[in-house]
């Protein structure tokens, strides 16, 4: 089975559980199919939200294992300017935002349904570029495939 596939059973799973839970709750009485919907809905985002927050706090910590790594260093140039420009409670809100957009319409668009899209060569049919530079590898992660680099995708290219 390949990313896509697992995906693709993901997101099937994501959306019977929002249809379960919203099914459940008209069923108990509880609210209209409208509102059982967009329950359901806000319960599996908030839940995924919540993945998210736990991938964080393992990747800082370990979490409930306790620090499974210690983080390096900064060097001193690093920590002066970090002080400076250190990140705000609401900046760091921000970013967490952007980041569980960002995870969701990976897995849940780009990597299920739009892995097909093919790579546009940066010079035309493909040649291999004449800039003396290195070629680039580009390496995703265990589970996923290449549609890990279409955002990417485009600025590679035009940059050759």
């Amino acid at each position: 089975m390949n990313a896509t596939t697992v995906r693709r059973i993901a997101v099937a799973a994501q959306l019977a559980a929002v249809a379960g839970l919203a099914a459940a709750w008209v069923y108990l009485g509880a609210a209209s199919w409208p509102v059982a919907l967009l329950a359901g809905i806000a319960t599996v985002l908030v839940l995924f939200a919540l993945s998210i927050a736990l991938a964080f706090g393992i990747s800082l910590g370990g979490g409930p294992w306790g620090s499974l790594h210690e983080l390096p260093a900064i060097p001193e140039p690093l920590r002066r300017e970090r002080s400076a420009t250190r990140l705000t409670a609401s900046g760091a809100l921000a970013c967490y935002v952007r980041e569980c957009v960002a995870v969701f319409r990976m897995f849940n668009w780009l990597q299920p349904f739009r892995a097909g899209r093919r790579f546009v060569p940066a010079r035309a049919g493909g040649a291999p570029s004449d800039t003396g530079r290195p070629p680039l590898l580009l390496v995703h992660g265990y589970g996923c495939n290449h549609a890990v680099w279409l955002d990417l995708q485009p600025a590679l290219a035009a940059a050759g």
